[in-house]
């Protein structure tokens, strides 16, 4: 017990360190797997009357200025009216497409969703850790290319022992934890490959050094391949025997190779925006954290921070023409800049035309995290959700706040700049449903939570009734509060981000 203790206290320590350096900055965005997209080009009517920046090209139309049309009302006791898929900080990854097939670069797309910011290189770190599980008792591990090293390290001293076998082409193992910490590997037959081990020890996979070796890996935890880097089991002596699953990838460019954020065939100007605002993200996370003692990891592999889905993706782009790695090649070491800092590039799948501040969405200011009108580049998009209804029961709007049911509702003031319903623990106004059994508020978070929308962009009608479309509304801007620790945020409710 005394050696867990002591194993452990080190790694917790740097965690409170990196988490107390993180409150100077905003929380990382909430994320989540979006809506895939669809072909159709929705059109749109040019009606403003500003000219384009200087800042923009000929061809880049500036983002916004167009007016959304309403969706058809469905039939309902009261029916939802949204916007846009997630929380609504930073960039659009829908609007981001519309702006490549406008002609924007990817300097005026993020520049735009990012007032105040600027591009540059930084120093890359040299690994990225990515977490791609955590409570694992077993997991399956398939040989897809190339002999497969297996060894046992230290966990602190680095030192490193051969386990004595060897993973063939093809072959299939099982990789249990005992209930002493320990490995137990066994092959297809369910005969025994390797046994040994301890919580002082990891288990690792050795897969492709550099790129001229091909050594990959499927594991059953993520249903993924995987090619770069080092796979690593980290047992702890626990009752449930258990462990950490993790990938060390060697540089920044081979992890977001395998970034599965938007479809390789996007313009090249969004691709190239997703990767400086990938790699941006990323590096943020690990010089402000480094490794995380709840996944001892830098980043998770799903969109709690950002969608990894290693070679799965990467092999996909290369057999479509290899646009997704180009745009991270032409991009690498490129981030995006504030003050001479590493932004916050908070993005999900889309705004509904229209982006909210940092403080809004997330509860801290942030000066270029600021609400942004990209109702053109979202018009020039493929969005399927950039608006969308939803129909809901007097009893199921009752039963969400609790007050029996629903017979009236009402959307409190103020609202956000896009006219998104917000927090009133923050001094936004919320949502007062009245029912059989008394009235509740609720914050536009706990809505969409407890109805399952896309985003907090909504309003609630009584199908006749004379309620306004979501849209821009001129509000206040309540008094910033202090930003939770960035670990615990992009872990709200929700899908937001698009997947292929």
């Amino acid at each position: 017990m005394n050696h867990i203790s002591s194993r452990r206290r080190r790694p917790l320590l740097v965690v409170v360190l990196a988490l107390v350096l993180s409150l100077v900055g905003i929380p990382a965005a909430t994320a989540g797997q979006g809506a895939p997209p669809t072909t159709d080009l929705t059109g749109y009517t040019d009606t403003a009357a500003d000219q384009a920046p200087p800042s923009f090209q000929q061809g880049c139309l500036p983002a916004g200025g167009q007016a959304i049309a309403d969706p058809e009302i469905p039939d309902g006791d009261f029916v939802v009216v949204g916007g846009g898929w997630g929380h609504g900080a930073g960039m659009s990854q829908y609007g981001a497409q519309g702006a490549g097939r406008l002609g924007c670069s990817a300097e005026q797309i993020l520049t735009t969703y990012f007032p105040g910011t600027a591009l540059g290189t930084v120093a890359m770190p040299e690994r990225v850790v990515i977490g791609l599980g955590t409570g694992v008792t077993s997991t399956r591990i398939t040989a897809e290319a190339g002999t497969i090293p297996w060894e046992l390290c230290h966990y602190q001293t680095g030192e490193c022992t051969d386990i004595g076998a060897q993973q063939a082409p093809g072959a299939v193992w099982t990789v249990t934890i005992l209930s002493d910490a320990r490995y137990r590997i066994t092959d297809a037959s369910g005969a025994l490959v390797f046994e040994g081990g301890s919580f002082e020890l990891n288990l690792r996979a050795l897969l492709s050094p550099t790129t001229d070796v091909d050594r990959r890996v499927g594991v059953s935890t993520t249903g993924h391949t995987y090619r770069w880097g080092v796979l690593q089991i980290d047992s702890v002596q626990s009752a449930a025997s258990d462990a950490f699953l993790t990938i060390d990838i060697p540089s920044m460019d081979l992890y977001l190779r395998g970034l599965a954020e938007v479809p390789a065939s996007w313009p090249a100007g969004t691709l190239q925006a997703q990767a400086i605002s990938g790699r941006s993200y990323a590096t943020n996370r690990i010089t402000r954290l480094g490794i995380r003692e709840s996944c001892r990891c830098n980043l998770l592999s799903t969109p709690a921070d950002q969608n990894y889905e290693g070679y799965d993706y990467e092999s996909a782009d290369a057999r479509g023409g290899g646009s997704w790695r180009a745009a991270v090649e032409a991009t690498s070491a490129t981030v995006l800049l504030a003050d001479g800092a590493i932004a916050e590039t908070f993005y999900s799948s889309s705004h509904g035309g229209h982006s909210e501040s940092s403080a809004f969405v997330f509860g801290g200011a942030l000066s270029y995290v600021q609400p942004v009108d990209d109702s053109r580049w979202d018009l020039a998009s493929s969005n399927p959700l950039r608006r969308w209804t939803k129909p809901v029961s007097a009893a199921d709007l009752g039963a969400a706040a609790g007050v029996g049911t629903a017979t009236a509702v009402e959307l409190l003031e103020p609202r956000g700049a896009a006219g998104r319903v917000g927090n009133p623990a923050r001094g936004w106004g919320g949502v007062r449903i009245t029912g059989t059994s008394g009235s509740a508020v609720l914050s536009g978070d706990q809505v969409k939570s407890r109805l399952a929308l896309r985003s907090t962009l909504f309003d609630i009608r009584v199908p006749g009734g004379q309620s306004p479309a979501p849209g821009p509304q001129p509000q206040p801007e309540p008094e910033p509060t202090s930003p939770p620790p960035a670990d615990t945020l992009r872990r709200l409710s929700g899908s937001d981000r698009i997947g292929t």
